[in-house]
C-alpha cells in the first residue's frame, strides 16, 4: 500500500500506540498502518518522521474498526516513495 500520511499519532497513554493514517486525517482516513508498542523502539519517532511524506508499507492487509490496516512490526516494511 502506497500514499500519503495525512495524520499520525502516537498515543503517550493507555496503549501506547503509534498510528500512521493514509490520504486523509483520522477519522476520515481510508487506509492505516499500526505500530505497536512493543515494535516502537525499532522505528524512532515514525509519527515525526512520516507525516505528510508518501510512503509505501507492507505487510498483510488486515480490518480493524471496519478500516484496512497493516501492523507493522519492522522498519523495512515502511520505504519512502520517491516523487
Amino acid at each position: 500500500m502506497c500514499g500519503k500520511v495525512a495524520d499520525a499519532r502516537y498515543l503517550e497513554t493507555g496503549s501506547q500506540a503509534t498510528f500512521l493514517n493514509f490520504d486523509k486525517k483520522y477519522p476520515q482516513n481510508p487506509f492505516l498502518a499500526f505500530i505497536a508498542t512493543e515494535n516502537r523502539a525499532r522505528f524512532g519517532t515514525p509519527e515525526k518522521q512520516y507525516l505528510e511524506k508518501n510512503i509505501c508499507v507492507t505487510g498483510k492487509i488486515q480490518e480493524y474498526n471496519g478500516k484496512p490496516e497493516i501492523v507493522l512490526t519492522d522498519p523495512k516494511q515502511i520505504r519512502l516513495q520517491s516523487k
